[in-house]
């Protein structure tokens, strides 16, 4: 029987190709001037293929029957599965356990307030990147631009839409992609093109937001509570839908402003006079209240409500909930009053709380945070427990008059953080959740959160969707947040593989790609009243190292036997074909053909 060296350098020199073997019966190498070279020649070499293999428990079993043919002494990578501990055969152990690596030191929670003082009926759209710089823009509260928006160049249409909204004729609108979606070529909405080719049943005109499909859902707004003053003969614009998100809005049929010389614009949602009314009650000199549910119709097809509450008086703050803050102290009645005097539930509010004879409500400026914090004022509210409601009795037209109003003093967060700041994860696993830590739990927690990360692949962008709280790397998801609690699930998907191979080097041994991110906490509607230089609280930064779960480690083989062809004809494509094939242990590319 030959010698294993004879046969290895035979079957080369059939196939014309040099050889590199190990003789396994003396567990020597062996090198022959004639049929063989060293790894760094073969790389080194144009002509020479490359070969790439996967060593999983599953691929030996199959060994015997995936012998490739034809392909010998090939310069190869390797793919291995993960040793006892996490690290790779080939590739260099990663510092720190497998799951995260911690540190004891947090960088200051910087937020950077951008330029953001709006006038009189102009909202305050506000973006932030991964260093915690805040950009600001503002627009006007009457158009449609507004809704979903993250800054405007005009004050009027959108420029950039918050994550989540699509941007189309200066407006945005819900809009998520058909969830896993890819083409035949593994590209996911951000980079497919708009077609009518289904693939898995799915076309990307149906599945993809760009091009008209996705998943739609009406933009939500609010309307705050108003409460009047009896025969006053104006109404704030204030008293409108926030945001505007549509031209044509409607109430429903049990809706009785009009008893009152109410009514509410067709067009723009916003309450005003009826007409014929001068005043507010035309005519009435009692209190009331009415309910009514307003619909905003954006599109034949997307409708969203929101109840509003109107009341009125002959005494009144012009709503019934008002927000105290470093810039709002003081609180004054739409018409002047006498005599005024206040008693508050629970009466521990009195403490921070005085009324003057005009009427006047001032929450006293020193007031301490931490006295603040100690008194429990108001459940089941969304502006935490610091707060009272109070009926302030006072003499209008020598007629004593009463109201009922909550006040509300905010103490929300300074800062946060995470347990962990280092978070490594491979593609198709998931690392434990991340949960919010390093706060007062007695103070007021953002109504909201959102993220915003740089990707060291510069051709791969990183989008967050705000409404499911979904992080995508070119398309594909690499991690959640969720929008209500702050905690971060790392959990990059499969697919993530196709950008690995799109974006990094071939000649890597285990490919990787870090996401540089910060998280913010959203106080909506909150930016003016408490005097914050910015609606948003950060937390540290976060480094996400996502990686593949393969590692690829080149070398020189020898195969005789049967190969499995493909139509992929360069690298790229051939490498996706072995990755997705479960019987590929190693592949190819040969006079312009993957094996």
């Amino acid at each position: 029987m030959a010698p294993p060296l004879f046969l290895a350098c035979a079957a080369a020199v059939i196939c014309g190709l040099h050889c590199f073997a190990r003789a396994t019966d003396t567990h020597e190498e062996v090198h022959d001037s004639s049929c063989s070279s060293r790894e760094d020649e073969e790389t080194s070499r144009p002509h020479n293929s490359l070969l790439q293999r996967r060593s999983q428990a599953s691929s030996q079993a199959m060994a015997a029957e995936l012998l490739m043919e034809e392909v010998n002494n090939s310069t190869t990578k390797r793919r291995s599965s993960p040793k006892p501990g996490g690290a790779f055969e080939g590739c260099p152990a990663a510092p720190g356990p497998a799951s995260w690596a911690t540190t004891s030191q947090y960088e200051l929670p910087l937020v950077q307030s951008g330029a953001s003082d709006c006038a009189g009926q102009e909202l305050r759209l506000q973006s932030a990147d991964s260093k915690g710089k805040i950009s600001s823009t503002c627009c006007k509260a009457s158009s449609l631009g507004c809704a979903g928006c993250a800054s405007t160049s005009d004050g009027v249409k959108c420029a950039a839409c918050v994550g989540g909204y699509q941007l189309k004729d200066g407006a945005c609108s819900i809009c998520e992609n058909s969830a896993g979606w890819l083409n035949d070529a593994g590209d996911s909405c951000y980079k497919a093109t708009c077609s009518d080719k289904k693939h898995r049943g799915l076309s990307s005109n149906q599945a993809c937001c760009k091009c008209g499909g996705g998943h739609r859902e009406a933009t939500p707004f609010a309307f705050n509570s108003v409460n009047l003053a009896l025969a006053a003969s104006s109404i704030s614009p204030d008293f409108s839908p926030i945001p505007r998100t549509a031209s044509k809005y409607s109430v429903d049929s049990e809706c009785e402003l009009s008893k009152y010389g109410l009514s509410v614009n067709g067009e723009t949602g916003a309450l005003e006079l009826s007409k014929g009314c001068k005043t507010i009650g035309c005519g009435a000199t009692e209190p009331f209240s009415v309910h009514c549910t307003l619909t905003a119709h954006q599109t034949p097809a997307l409708n969203a409500t929101a109840v509003v509450s109107v009341s009125a008086s002959r005494f009144s703050y012009g709503q019934s909930h008002l927000i105290a803050g470093p810039s709002a102290l003081t609180f004054k009645p739409i018409l002047g009053v006498t005599g005024a005097s206040m008693a508050c539930v629970p009466s521990s509010a009195e403490s921070w709380l005085k009324v003057s004879a005009d009427g006047t409500l001032t929450v006293s400026s020193s007031s301490n945070r931490n006295d603040l914090k100690k008194l429990a004022g108001l459940t089941g509210t969304q502006m935490g427990l610091v707060g009272g409601r109070c009926a302030v009795t006072a003499i209008v037209g020598n007629k004593e008059v009463k109201t009922v109003v909550a006040v509300f003093v905010p103490q929300v967060w300074e800062s946060f953080s995470y347990d962990v700041v280092n978070v490594y994860a491979a593609v198709g696993e998931s690392a434990l959740p991340m949960k919010v830590t390093g706060v007062d739990e007695e103070l007021l927690a953002p109504s909201r959160f959102s993220v915003a990360c740089e990707s060291s692949i510069s051709g791969a962008p990183f989008t967050f969707d705000a409404i499911t709280g979904v992080a995508t790397v070119d398309g594909h998801v690499a991690f959640t947040l969720d929008v209500a609690s702050g905690t971060l699930e790392v959990a990059p998907s499969k697919a993530l593989e196709q950008t690995l191979d799109d974006h990094l080097a071939d000649d890597t041994t285990r490919k990787t790609f870090s996401l540089s991110c910060k998280v913010y906490g959203h106080y909506e509607f909150l930016e003016q009243p408490l005097g914050l230089p910015a609606r948003m609280v950060a937390s540290p930064a976060i480094k996400l190292q996502l990686r593949d779960n393969t590692c690829w480690v080149k070398r020189v083989s020898n195969f005789v036997g049967k190969t499995k062809k493909s139509s992929s004809s360069d690298l790229k494509s051939c490498w996706r074909s072995c990755r997705l094939a479960p019987d590929c242990t190693d592949f190819a590319v040969v006079s312009a053909r993957c094996s």
